[in-house]
């Protein structure tokens, strides 16, 4: 896929993400600011809701810790014991870069295309939807065949050149 080429010979990407996360039935929406980096390191700057807009997260891409710029956001966690809302934009970069891809296809005039990729032992899948020109516009994220977030993208950004 041209889109996975173009991202492997990237140095990093950034994106902006509106997610909806349900965490045991609770629904979060949060929205941020992404950079993620192509050795999976990632930074996060949250921009809603208001109380926290301006929070910025790191996960270190080798070890995957998550550190807050001193400030605690509790959102609970969605379909681990280590995933919080505020690294899922990083791990959807993550399996645009090195997921499993199921399948492919045309749905209702985007290309839609499902990743699946363990984390901490767990298959995760990502169902990502492209528009004409290949950039990634929404994307969903389940578990054990319950979608647990769901992502609106935009403002997509390779090495410095504006898709």
């Amino acid at each position: 896929m041209a889109f996975r080429a173009e991202l492997l010979n990237a140095d990093c990407c950034a994106f902006h993400a509106d997610l909806r996360v349900d965490v045991h039935g609770r629904l979060y929406e949060i929205s941020a600011d992404c950079r993620c980096d192509s050795d999976g390191a990632s930074e996060i700057t949250l921009t809603a809701p208001e109380t926290i807009a301006g929070v910025k997260a790191r996960v270190d891409g080798k070890t995957g810790r998550l550190e807050f710029d001193g400030t605690a956001v509790d959102f609970g966690l969605p379909a681990d014991e280590d995933t919080a809302p505020v690294l899922l934009p990083g791990l959807l970069a993550k399996f645009w870069r090195e997921g499993y891809i199921l399948a492919a296809g045309e749905d209702e005039g985007l290309l839609q295309v499902s990743y699946e990729d363990d984390l901490h032992g767990s298959p995760i899948r990502a169902e990502t939807w492209f528009d004409e020109q290949h950039v990634p516009v929404c994307a969903e994220l389940s578990a054990d065949g319950a979608v647990f977030a769901w992502l609106t993208l935009d403002g997509l950004v390779m090495d410095g050149g504006t898709q």
